[in-house]
């Protein structure tokens, strides 16, 4: 069961959304007349914080001439992953990837996770900080909502809410005024995903014939025959369009059926005969047959459902064959 590869690249989609988000916020830079003199855009990367706090400890004096962490910037990290045990989904719900004429390919039913991340607000002034905090989260009340497309080949995108759970706010400046300081918000997020198994390949199901029965005298009640339409379609939007025959046969209702041999089948009155495909069981009033021409019409009443013309038909007694051309009811 385990072993046979294949990969969606989940985790890898989540995470580029999820840095997608903010990977276009700007700080604004004023003077005393409230003119605009700069705009800065804020670096985003992936990596934990404490990647970018060992770069700026490297360098904490002010006067160095060598270039340094450039800040504001913004970071973010994987922090959690597990299962999400409050989403229940049906597992034996499948999507199609893709359809031929005679078989579908599909992959099973999404398992939910949740996915935490953390974003990281780094900036040596308050002002900057607080100008990227406030770009982020009006939008998150609590729960932002994208669309992403998981699975390719699946013309379907799938909601994933991000959830802001929690804001954090660290000083990291210690020793002199003349060494970096580094103000940080920290940003908790969930993410709830969905995980997809492999693609697998089924053969198409095009007739289906049911037959409904009264348990207690084995008289038929309705005969559901369903077939796609046309016999030949090979795509899924012609396929969900089926044409549905549905009858309602009374027990003493005579069925004429013309049917083809090369033997007389000498059907027995009373007998029972079953159709091959369709499962139609019948009971034989009589029957005739033409030698010469190798046909003949069998008699029969109570039937279960409607036969299928080019079926085959057998009787129970006779244990004879023979195969159906057409045949009339009442």
């Amino acid at each position: 069961m385990l072993g046979d590869h294949f990969y969606h690249a989940i985790l890898r989609k989540s995470v580029a959304v999820f840095g997608t988000l903010f990977n276009d916020i700007n700080v604004v830079r004023r003077d005393n007349n409230n003119i605009v003199k700069d705009v800065q855009r804020v670096p985003l990367s992936y990596g934990p914080k404490q990647k970018f706090l060992s770069r700026i400890d490297q360098q904490p004096d002010l006067d160095d001439t060598k270039v340094a962490l450039k800040l504001p910037r913004m970071s973010f990290e994987i922090t959690a992953l597990a299962y999400d045990s409050s989403t229940n989904v049906n597992r034996l719900n499948k999507m199609s990837t893709s359809v031929t004429q005679d078989t579908r390919n599909s992959v099973g039913q999404a398992t939910p996770y949740i996915l935490d991340m953390q974003l990281n607000i780094m900036a040596k002034n308050q002002d900057d900080a607080l100008q990227i905090l406030e770009q982020i989260v009006p939008y998150f009340q609590p729960t932002y909502t994208v669309a992403v497309q998981f699975i390719e080949g699946i013309n379907k995108s799938f909601d994933v809410p991000i959830s802001l759970q929690s804001i954090t706010m660290a000083d990291d400046y210690e020793g002199e005024y003349t060494q970096r300081r580094a103000l940080i918000y920290s940003i908790d997020f969930s993410m709830k995903i969905k995980f997809f198994g492999r693609e697998t390949e089924s053969s198409i199901i095009r007739t289906v014939i049911a037959n409904n029965i009264n348990m207690n005298n084995n008289e038929g009640i309705e005969s559901l025959y369903t077939k796609v339409n046309p016999e030949g379609a090979t795509s899924a939007s012609t396929m969900d369009e089926p044409l549905v025959v549905r009858s309602f046969i009374p027990s003493d209702t005579e069925i004429a059926i013309n049917f083809t041999s090369a033997t007389d089948p000498n059907f027995v009155k009373g007998e029972t005969i079953v159709g091959s495909t369709t499962g139609v069981e019948a009971e034989v009033n009589d029957y005739s047959y033409d030698q010469n021409a190798g046909t003949g019409v069998l008699y029969a009443d109570y039937a279960t459902g409607y036969l299928l013309p080019a079926e085959n038909i057998t009787g129970d007694t006779s244990n004879n064959t023979v195969a159906i051309t057409d045949y009339t009811v009442g």
